[in-house]
């Protein structure tokens, strides 16, 4: 039992921030979402995933400032980390989900395009030594489609 309270307790907030980057020089808007360790003690070796249609599973990356960092880090208890998933030019024309090199290479071609029209994704996030957590998300294809958020284009539908 102590050992089931002591456990990591990963989750994927609501909390949306959207952030101007450039790909090829073009800029974009990434729509990175929080994920926090609610647990008890710190969950160790996490990684972010996105599954697609059928089978069709990508590591996405963690907000880096480098491209020193691994492609997994450690949770601490009570300390925001960010998922970039997704982005969508400022011309509304182009919409990509960042794979695990995230945007540091600043090429459309290092991330995964994404096709017109509202599309689902399920987002995981999983630890070595916690339970994962999963939501299931829909990326829309209009630049305005949360009119006081610009650029926002996931919804959390679970």
């Amino acid at each position: 039992m102590k050992i089931h309270f002591l456990r990591p307790s990963i989750i994927i907030e609501d909390e949306v921030i959207c952030r101007e980057i450039r790909l090829d020089g073009v800029p974009f808007i990434v729509n990175r979402v929080r994920v926090r360790n609610r647990g008890r003690s710190v969950a160790r070796g996490c990684e972010a995933y996105i599954e697609l249609e059928g089978n069709d599973i990508e590591r996405t990356s963690w907000m880096s400032s480098n491209n020193d960092n691994t492609y997994t880090l450690s949770l601490n208890v009570d300390i925001p980390e960010y998922v970039d998933l997704c982005a969508i030019s400022n011309d509304a024309k182009t919409r990509v989900i960042m794979l695990e090199r995230g945007y540091r290479e600043g090429t459309v071609e290092s991330c995964r395009t994404i096709p017109p029209g509202d599309y689902e994704i399920t987002l995981k996030v999983t630890s070595s030594n916690g339970r994962p957590a999963a939501r299931k998300i829909r990326i829309h294809d209009t630049y305005t489609y949360f009119p006081e958020e610009i650029g926002r284009i996931i919804e959390f539908i679970s």
